[in-house]
């Protein structure tokens, strides 16, 4: 069985923190985008130089309920993530 979840609704975006935030923001900061998104689209078009920094995107996600015992995935997909400020491991 296939499940598929949509993740492009409920992003936040910064070009001014400089570290993994520790909860969900809400603060004017962060920008409120939907995915796909650009950050510098423009950039060396308009005269300036391509912009080339480290930003964040955020947003919620609850992990689905592995159906295998002990909770073992059916596939093996892997992806970096950060919860809470802390990275890890997500498969």
């Amino acid at each position: 069985m296939r499940i598929t979840y949509e993740l492009s609704q409920n992003w936040r975006f910064s070009k001014t923190c400089s570290s993994a935030p520790t909860a969900f923001p809400t603060d004017p900061d962060w920008e409120a985008v939907t995915l796909p998104h650009t950050w510098n689209a423009v950039d060396g078009q308009i005269g300036t130089p391509f912009d080339r920094g480290a930003y964040w995107y955020v947003t919620t996600f609850t992990p689905p309920k592995q159906p295998l015992p002990g909770g073992r995935p059916l596939a093996c997909r892997q992806g970096d993530l950060y919860r809470a400020g802390a990275s890890f491991t997500y498969f």
